[in-house]
């Protein structure tokens, strides 16, 4: 968690508009990162520097990963 909270604050610093994280799909489609991540993301913390974010299209690796709109940072 506190890599993905640490890689959201680059991204906003660095005025990054769209990252991808990727969960991977794990056994059976039940990975932990898979799970945990879309939770992470909710958290407040975390949260403040979001638009929104969704499962990935599948050329970007669809349902492990997530596609994620990090706000302006001249707009927060």
């Amino acid at each position: 968690k506190k890599k993905l909270e640490s890689y959201i604050l680059k991204s906003y610093e660095n005025n990054l508009r769209n990252i991808l994280i990727i969960t991977g799909k794990g056994s059976n489609n039940l990975g932990v990162l898979k799970k945990e991540v879309p939770i992470w993301l909710e958290d407040q913390a975390i949260k403040t520097f979001l638009i929104s974010y969704e499962k990935a299209p599948n050329n970007f690796g669809g349902t492990g990963a997530l596609l994620v709109r990090i706000r302006n940072k001249y707009k927060v």
